[in-house]
């Protein structure tokens, strides 16, 4: 609903940039319609969307933010739950990023013998609510991955005075 108020109000500010937008959100809607109900999905696709994500977000956020991304140049064919990332990166745009300070995202994801690891990093700035990370979306996250998982993964938190970052581990599926 956000994405749609901004390109509501780019309309009439940034044609082209409304376009662009419009592209980017239809690419993220035909991901989730077509294959996030699936149980699983490759990894490929589940960067591809999170790079249509971000790509979106760039169109949102241009001014003080500097986005660094990390992912596999060749994703071997690797099988993983639709979606699992997408949480996590959407509270990195949503609790790491200001208007008024400079802000920073960093979200890699690299493959090893335990698995797939996904790490995330962002700014957090001193405005932002004292608790903002301990809400029921990492909650959520926690009781889908003991769902999916049981206890074999990692997924740990670690926040400091200016840097919030999520580290998740998920074992290859079978």
């Amino acid at each position: 609903m956000n994405t749609l108020n901004n390109i509501y109000a780019l309309v009439d500010l940034n044609t082209e940039q409304a376009k662009k937008t419009i592209i980017e959100l239809s690419k993220l809607m035909r991901y989730v319609l077509y294959e996030a109900n699936k149980n699983q999905i490759s990894l490929e696709h589940e960067i591809q969307f999170l790079e249509n994500y971000i790509a979106l977000m760039k169109l949102r956020y241009i001014d003080n933010l500097n986005i660094r991304t990390e992912f596999p140049v060749v994703v071997p064919c690797v099988q993983i739950p639709p979606l699992l990332f997408i949480s996590l990166l959407e509270n990195a745009f949503k609790h790491g990023v200001s208007y008024q300070e400079p802000s920073f995202i960093e979200v890699r994801i690299e493959l090893a013998d335990e698995g797939v690891i996904f790490n995330c990093k962002n700014s957090k700035h001193t405005h932002a609510h004292k608790d903002a990370y301990h809400g029921i979306g990492i909650d959520n996250i926690k009781k889908r991955l003991h769902l999916l998982y049981g206890n074999n993964y990692t997924f740990t938190t670690n926040e400091s005075e200016n840097c919030f970052e999520v580290l998740l581990i998920i074992p290859f599926l079978s």
